[in-house]
């Protein structure tokens, strides 16, 4: 596999590069575009010829970029290139006061830290929990591949660094979970947040949701974020219920290459 890829001229900027977890994910090598700028003209056949080579030399099965909603010229580029929309997701956020400690408004909710013995329960409900990611939707991935996706990330997240896995039970069963990260500008982010199949239309996502809001503001947190799938419509309604507002909007953006579109290779391992 070669470097990551950065084009910089007079017509664009556009770095990207391999995501190893995605990759282990999927079982063929995944690439994310972190960043992409038009310039004057814009860019040319040279530099799609670019993208391109640089996608075949690592053997790349899928790639994604996320864009702002605004950023139509650079939408363009990628189409041309043979990425297709996906989805459109929303930022969310909650400023945080004195009497938002909201814990007592679900006194059946505690929360605990995950460890790995709840691992294979907290990768079963994350594998079925979001059936309206990007992958998930997509038919050239599919839903086998999505769930590994977010079991993976369960369990990158419980190996350690900034992210904490939170989980909530009831009668010793996972009610659902959460994966936040406290950032030093003083928000917290919320990376995942699932309820079990077996807990859904009863009320855990509202309690839940409001203990975790108290749990933030008791820590002397000024604000909550968080993105949401635009296809997620039970979600949203919950967050604007709550009272989170929306802060921006997102277009994301995938290419498959045509023999992976034609026979969808996302259950295969590497």
């Amino acid at each position: 596999m070669t470097a990551g890829l950065v084009l910089d001229n007079d017509g664009i900027a556009l770095s990207a590069r391999l995501v190893d977890w995605d990759t282990e994910s999927l079982g063929a090598p995944v690439a994310q575009v972190d960043r992409i700028e038009l310039r004057g003209q814009g860019a040319g056949p040279a530099d799609v010829e670019s993208l391109h080579e640089w996608l075949s030399a690592n053997h790349v099965a899928l790639a994604a970029c996320r864009l702002p909603e605004a950023r139509l010229r650079e939408s363009f580029f990628l189409e041309a290139s043979g990425f297709r929309f996906v989805e459109m997701v929303y930022g969310m956020r909650l400023v945080l006061g004195p009497n938002d400690v909201a814990a007592v408004a679900a006194p059946d909710v505690h929360w605990e830290h995950a460890g790995p013995r709840d691992l294979p329960e907290l990768a079963a409900v994350a594998a079925s929990a979001f059936d309206t990611g990007r992958w998930h939707v997509d038919p050239r991935i599919g839903a086998a591949a999505s769930g590994r996706r977010y079991a993976h990330w369960v369990e990158r997240s419980l190996a350690g660094g900034p992210q904490e896995v939170l989980l909530a039970r009831e009668e010793g069963r996972v009610a659902g979970f959460f994966i936040v990260e406290d950032l030093e500008d003083g928000s917290s982010y919320w990376h995942l947040t699932a309820v079990s199949p077996t807990h859904q239309g009863r009320g855990w996502g509202r309690r839940m949701w409001a203990s975790m809001v108290g749990r933030h503001s008791a820590a002397g947190r000024r604000s909550v974020r968080t993105t949401v799938s635009a296809r997620n419509l039970a979600v949203l309604n919950l967050y604007a219920r709550q009272g989170w507002r929306f802060e921006d909007c997102q277009m994301t953006l995938q290419w498959v290459p045509e023999q992976h579109a034609a026979a969808p290779q996302a259950g295969r391992r590497a």
